[in-house]
């Protein structure tokens, strides 16, 4: 249960969704564009919000709603964290993208590189996309990490310098092995809906698509900064995600470049307020001015 307490006021509206979390409000941001198309998909659709400076070299915080790649909304309680970094003075653009089982994986990836890609074609004189930073909790962490260790490479004139994954899937193979045994029915439904096909364990074509979205597998020496956050009492996501990707990216990447923050007490990224509060988001933004360039 998310607390309305732990957010500015102006922040939320007195309407609760169906998880019962308090529906954010937008009516205090003057600037935005809301709905604004990047493809032809009735979700394929971003909302942009702007600081109130008009600085063309603002940063950008590019925000992925998690909700088990099925569900959830780019304008729900994910945004919360998003509100932060637009009070510093980032752009911020949240993204709602094709979801399973209508579209399974690897829809959603691929909508993430089509929103940047619209993005670079039609704002750059509006944002500097060299300083981008992505935001992701849970399936949203997973997709902003493949995005920042890999598909945005493939985009001209974009430069990720800070990737932010809370309660996030990494290794989705490694999670079907280590998950408690009461859990593997429900991993394994969402799996299903997922793949796009009835998931069993050792099956080798569920193998096969499990590791090439293994986010782990794809670090790089020059991979973005990370920071890592993860509640020590995670039943869906185990924190063993986090703690394998943190020593990975430590053996490949530079080891002063990634933060794990663990949340004592904390569970699944939405199961209370943790990943909300000004007190834990704050120094993942502290964290990405030390990556931010100037102009």
């Amino acid at each position: 249960m998310i607390d309305p307490k732990a957010l500015r006021s102006k922040w939320i509206t007195d309407q609760f969704d169906e998880e019962q979390a308090p529906i954010p409000s937008v009516a205090w941001i003057k600037h935005k564009e809301l709905d604004v198309a990047y493809g032809d998909d009735p979700l394929q659709k971003l909302d942009i919000y702007y600081p109130e400076n008009d600085d063309q070299h603002r940063p950008v915080l590019f925000l992925i709603h998690g909700g088990g790649y099925t569900h959830c909304d780019k304008r729900d309680w994910h945004l919360y964290d998003g509100f932060y970094a637009l009070e510093r003075g980032y752009v911020l653009i949240s993204l709602n993208y094709r979801l399973a089982p209508k579209d399974p994986f690897p829809a959603a990836r691929k909508d993430v590189a089509k929103a940047l890609g619209f993005l670079r074609s039609h704002y750059l004189n509006k944002m500097d996309l060299s300083n981008l930073f992505l935001w992701g909790s849970s399936a949203g962490g997973h997709l902003v990490s493949l995005c920042g260790l890999a598909d945005y490479k493939e985009i001209p004139d974009i430069q990720v310098k800070g990737v932010a994954a809370l309660s996030s899937l990494m290794d989705l193979k490694a999670l079907a092995k280590s998950i408690p045994e009461f859990l593997k029915p429900q991993l394994a439904q969402l799996y299903s809906l997922f793949l796009g096909f009835p998931y069993q364990e050792e099956d080798p074509k569920a193998i096969e698509l499990l590791q090439s979205v293994n986010a782990t597998a794809l670090i790089t020496p020059d991979a973005p900064a990370f920071y890592l956050m993860h509640g020590d009492k995670d039943l869906v996501v185990p924190i063993t995600q986090s703690l394998d990707f943190m020593k990975q990216y430590q053996q490949v990447a530079n080891p002063d470049h990634i933060i794990l923050k663990v949340i004592n007490d904390a569970g699944h990224a939405g199961d209370g307020d943790y990943f909300l509060r000004e007190e834990n988001v704050s120094p993942v933004l502290d964290f990405f001015e030390s990556f931010r360039s100037h102009p």
